[in-house]
C-alpha cells in the first residue's frame, strides 16, 4: 500500500471547522488505499506552550466523529 504524506498549518488548521476539512481529507485518501501520514504545523492564532505544542485559543474541546 503506497504511503502519502499530507502537510497541513496555518490556516488549514486555524478553527475547528478547517480541521474537519482537514479530517475529511485524510479520511478520503484512507480509502483510496494509501496509508497517510499527517503532519501538522502551527495553527493559525494557535498558542505555543512552554513544551513547544500549540493548542487553539478558543473551541479546545475539538470532537470529530467520521
Amino acid at each position: 500500500m503506497p504511503i502519502v504524506v499530507q502537510k497541513y498549518g496555518g490556516s488549514s488548521v486555524a478553527d475547528v471547522e478547517k480541521i474537519r476539512r482537514v479530517a475529511h481529507r485524510v479520511k478520503a485518501t484512507r480509502e483510496r488505499g494509501y496509508r497517510v501520514v499527517v503532519v501538522v504545523s502551527a495553527p493559525l492564532g494557535g498558542k505555543r506552550s512552554a513544551d513547544g505544542t500549540f493548542s487553539l485559543e478558543s473551541e479546545s474541546d475539538l470532537r470529530f466523529d467520521g
